[in-house]
């Protein structure tokens, strides 16, 4: 039962650690995309000042910002779902039956394919020998 325990232990821990370096990476590139989106705005900035086109300026600084947005709400969920996991009230892994050893001796694997294999052998050569009885049978007929 402690290796039991030790296992989900170790499981437990498992979760933890995936979800909070899942969660570390997802704020790395929400941190990337907010610096991307705020040097797009600049760019917009200085191309209304500089009286530019500013329709692909301005279509990359939305794209940016729709990344910053999704990345911003992967974040708030990756946080929830690692505080979720500190509580241990995320996907659990119980016992629901100890394990044991057979109550009942089976034979061994090998003996009963050998047995297997000899009855195989017996009742296919009792076929053919019963065939081989009627084609011998039909040709006596035949010839009579």
């Amino acid at each position: 039962m402690v290796f039991v325990q030790r296992i989900m232990g170790e499981y437990t821990r498992g979760r933890v650690t995936r979800a909070t370096i899942g969660l570390q990476f997802l704020k790395d590139s929400a941190a990337v995309a907010a610096t991307d989106w705020e040097e797009s705005l600049k760019k917009v900035r200085a191309a209304e000042d500089a009286r530019q086109p500013i329709e692909r300026v301005r279509l990359d600084s939305d794209i940016l910002r729709q990344r910053y947005e999704s990345l911003s709400v992967k974040v708030a969920e990756a946080e929830m779902m690692l505080r979720i996991e500190r509580r241990q009230q995320g996907v659990v892994l119980e016992v629901l039956d100890l394990p044991s050893l057979p109550a009942e001796r089976r034979p061994p694997v090998l003996w009963t394919s050998i047995v297997g294999a000899f009855a195989g052998a017996l009742l296919g050569w009792l076929v053919s020998l019963a065939w081989s009885m009627r084609i011998r049978r039909s040709v006596v007929t035949e010839a009579a």
